[in-house]
């Protein structure tokens, strides 16, 4: 096993007052370098609260990691402690580490593959920006070279699979990623160009973001087809239901009583984007599948079933005479 080195800084580490440029353009050729799957960076730090000055932090970091790098743009503002909003930091994931250490110095190098932010996107004039949430970030395959000053912290970004219908909600204000895109630059003089992107979603990105007041971004799920039509097409070109949607059960659960509140749990309309976070409430279908399994095996729902249902953050009320329903534009005689 290769052992993992531990690299001293002595660059002081003050909250607020660094200010480091994001990527290196002195680094060593790389092949001159050492290469490792993990690092411990040695660093000073000031301790909270206290006037003791700096003192030694040390951050383990390891390839495939994703962390926050230190950004040098005038639009990135302190906040009143010092320290900057999440979507001020760059993100990147860790492809490879590079170190040397002399009699003199200790330095070390991250081969970095960017995340994009919504902002970034905008500013290359890239379309996917209309689609991508405040706290979006897209893998991009642009690395760079950065020199581990420049490295805040380690990142938490979710990962969010727009086909599995049982992911669990994002909580707000909180980074994730769904997307990823291959960019291609060319050389002009001096200078480098982005020539093209090619976006690899899973799916036709379309836009339903985080949590937000703003209605036209949500999406419907019927759960015949299997897909998701946005609000304004539905209203636009889809069919208006009248009337109360019906439950339909499986034959196996003829005989089993379910209760008014289960009854309205699988009427509910499936819904992401807007004011439903950017997952939704699709998490339902997975756990109505599993209630009705275990209701037929048992003969009735089981026990606690509602507290499963709260801590899946979903609500038992039903929102049929709150939310207008439609026809699916697929299978037209299903409601979405």
């Amino acid at each position: 096993m290769s052992s993992r080195p531990s690299i001293t800084s002595y660059t002081y580490r003050a909250k607020g007052t660094r200010r480091l440029p994001p990527m290196s353009s002195g680094h060593p050729k790389l092949r001159q370098l050492k290469r490792s799957t993990s690092l411990e960076w040695v660093y000073d730090a000031a301790l909270e609260d206290t006037d003791a000055g700096p003192t030694d932090g040390r951050l383990v970091i390891r390839v495939g990691e994703d962390v926050a790098i230190f950004p040098l743009e005038e639009r990135s503002v302190p906040m009143m402690d010092g320290s900057l909003p999440i979507m001020s930091y760059w993100y990147g994931k860790i492809k490879d580490i590079y170190w040397k250490t002399t009699s003199h110095n200790q330095e070390a190098w991250l081969d970095i593959q960017w995340y994009y932010r919504q902002v970034d996107l905008e500013d290359e004039g890239i379309d996917l920006a209309d689609c991508v949430g405040t706290y979006e970030l897209v893998l991009s395959d642009h690395t760079s070279i950065v020199d581990m000053h420049c490295v805040e912290t380690h990142a938490t970004i979710l990962r969010y699979d727009e086909g599995d219908l049982s992911q669990p909600q994002i909580p707000t204000e909180t980074l994730y990623h769904r997307w990823t895109m291959n960019m291609h630059f060319v050389n002009r003089g001096n200078t480098v160009y982005l020539d093209g992107v090619n976006i690899c979603p899973r799916f036709i990105p379309m836009r339903y973001t985080e949590l937000t007041t703003i209605h036209t971004n949500v999406q419907r799920f019927c759960r015949t087809c299997d897909r998701w039509f946005n609000e304004i097409c539905l209203v636009s070109n889809g069919r208006r239901m009248h009337k109360k949607t019906k439950v339909l059960l499986p034959s196996l659960c003829d005989g089993i009583t379910f209760d008014k509140e289960f009854l309205a749990l699988m009427t509910m309309p499936i819904r992401r984007g807007g004011p439903c976070g950017v997952v939704g409430n699709a998490l339902i279908v997975a756990k109505i599948r599993t209630l009705i399994t275990e209701a037929i095996k048992r003969g009735s729902l089981p026990d606690g079933w509602k507290e499963d249902i709260h801590k899946a953050g979903l609500t038992l009320t039903s929102s049929d005479k709150l939310i207008p329903r439609f026809y699916c534009l697929v299978c037209p005689e299903k409601v979405v």
